[in-house]
């Protein structure tokens, strides 16, 4: 290994606590806001051999500027009609892509604009990488079930499992109105990438990991909830308890449990008028 290599793996391991090598990463909406930043973040993990971008728009120039920092493993654009490419084989897929509020648009036009690309991607990822992580950054209160109902009608075994809700705007707030200053972007890319690396660490077969993440919950008070996860090679391998709560944060959850039930019947309801008569975008 020469020095340049060697710098290279350890500034990753200080920015990113590891230097075990090998996963495929897809980001899909590498084009956006958040992805620049996250992307130029995840270039330097050593836990990444080969990061994949995929937008609407053109990412060429990206991947190009980003393959010539000095770190290692391979970083490949894709086009609009290649997400197929881009998906296969991936092991960690991390959609960051969205449309963000236009003066004039109604809540529901914006969710269903949302939705729409979630439903595309979530059909792409359960027919060309069903075994990846999903991680979604895009309104994972509604997303999350979107995509957990796409991959069931799949028949994707276990996939509860390997879907996460990574809700970074609710540590650093939310953008106003869809335009984010550069302070919060580049806070919540940073955000972002941390919870990528644990997630790779425990597909990298790191003991021990745990995450706060959106996901499907099995005996929780609501189908979906930030919960702390256990990780392992193969996904959530348990879902720790919450613990004793205060009377306070008793009436909170209980506050928004129905808001939380109410997001995830309105993410699979999305998916179910589709099933048969519709016409799939992903051929």
């Amino acid at each position: 290994m020469d020095c340049n290599a060697a710098r290279a793996l350890v500034l990753s391991a200080l920015l990113f606590g590891s230097a075990a090598p090998g996963k495929t990463v897809a980001l899909i909406g590498a084009g956006g806001g958040l992805g620049p930043p996250l992307s130029a973040l995840l270039r330097q993990s050593s836990l990444i051999s080969n990061l994949r971008l995929y937008d609407v728009s053109p990412v060429a120039g990206l991947a190009c500027d980003l393959q010539h920092i000095n770190a290692t493993g391979n970083v490949t654009a894709y086009a609009a009609d290649d997400i197929g490419d881009c998906l296969v084989a991936a092991d960690v897929v991390i959609v960051a892509a969205s449309i963000a509020h236009s003066p004039g648009m109604s809540r529901e036009e914006h969710f269903e604009a949302n939705a729409e690309i979630m439903l595309k991607i979530s059909e792409a990822c359960a027919r060309y990488c069903p075994e990846a992580m999903l991680l979604v950054c895009t309104e994972p209160t509604t997303m999350v079930p979107l995509a957990s109902e796409v991959f069931r009608r799949a028949n994707v075994r276990r996939a509860f499992e390997r879907i996460l809700g990574a809700d970074v705007d609710s540590m650093y707030g939310r953008c106003d109105r869809g335009r984010c200053d550069r302070g919060h972007i580049y806070s919540r890319a940073l955000a972002t990438a941390r919870f990528v690396d644990r997630v790779l660490a425990g597909c990298s077969g790191e003991e021990n990991v745990v995450v706060g993440a959106f996901v499907h919950c099995k005996r929780g008070p609501a189908p979906y909830m930030n919960q702390q996860v256990a990780l392992g090679l193969r996904g959530i391998q348990q879902a720790l308890p919450f613990g004793r709560l205060s009377a306070a944060e008793q009436r909170e959850l209980e506050e928004l449990v129905p808001k939380l039930v109410r997001a995830a019947e309105r993410g699979k309801e999305f998916v179910a008028p589709r099933r048969g008569g519709y016409r799939s975008a992903i051929t």
